[in-house]
């Protein structure tokens, strides 16, 4: 009887795991997936979408690179770097972090996974805060929104092609960072041309991205106030200087 019981009860958390992963494939896949589109003037339902970039655009892993954007009914912009670790050496290169791992594994108290390799099937269905439209006390839920997904490691600035070595063999990585954040502020200089105020904000590793790419904004928009918010703790090491410049050839004091 109590094998018979035990058995039971492993079905039905097995049937109850499939249900529930079904449901997050339906959800994240087909319900809130977001329309792709190439202009803001296609994206009229205040909804999220999102815009595929031209060039050398591309996550860490090779993957498609995209951003996310949602035309508010004013006339001020956000445009917010989004967050998520860093790599640089085979260590933390070989570690990156996935929605499976974070399932299977859940949030570890010692750190195992160090960046995100691509964009999370999360994005952008679960952002909140400054995000959330639906929120009457944000004072943000009017602003167009366009989201800078982070996916290469290197604070959104790199610029190289990098191979580490993994336990299973070699990784190559894709510092693209500053390609990307390029792309990116070329398509919202087009699209976006007279907003009334501009916030450039940051998380986390974003919260870097914000701060070193204001000024790039600021030579976009010269006649509209700039507002730039950086949301992280200030991580200091001597090594910046060489991961930075030597690791991800950001180049920052020439940029």
């Amino acid at each position: 009887m109590k094998k018979m019981l035990k058995f039971l009860k492993w079905l039905f958390l097995g049937v109850l795991a499939i249900l529930l992963v079904g449901f997050l494939y339906v959800y994240f896949f087909v319900l809130a997936k977001p329309g792709s589109i190439s202009s803001l003037d296609q994206a009229t339902d205040h909804k999220w979408h999102s815009i595929p970039l031209e060039g050398e655009t591309t996550c860490s892993d090779g993957s498609e690179y995209r951003i996310f954007a949602r035309q508010g009914k004013s006339q001020n912009l956000i445009i917010h770097f989004s967050g998520g670790g860093a790599c640089w050496d085979d260590t933390t290169c070989s570690s990156p972090g996935t929605l499976m791992k974070a399932m299977l594994e859940g949030v570890p108290r010692d750190l195992k996974s160090f960046y995100a390799p691509n964009i999370p099937i999360v994005f952008p269905a679960l952002l909140s805060g400054i995000f959330n439209a639906q929120d009457k006390a944000n004072p943000f839920k009017d602003w167009t929104v366009v989201f800078i997904p982070y996916t290469t490691g290197d604070l959104h600035i790199g610029n190289t092609i990098n191979t580490y070595q993994s336990k299973q063999g070699k990784i190559q990585v894709y510092h693209h960072g500053r390609k990307n954040v390029l792309a990116a502020l070329n398509w919202i200089s087009k699209n976006i041309k007279t907003p009334r105020k501009v916030l450039v904000s940051g998380e986390s590793a974003g919260a870097y991205a914000s701060a070193f790419w204001t000024p790039s904004v600021a030579a976009i928009y010269t006649k509209q106030p700039i507002y730039q918010l950086s949301d992280g703790s200030l991580l200091v090491s001597k090594r910046w200087a060489e991961v930075i410049d030597t690791v991800w050839k950001a180049e920052s004091q020439s940029f």
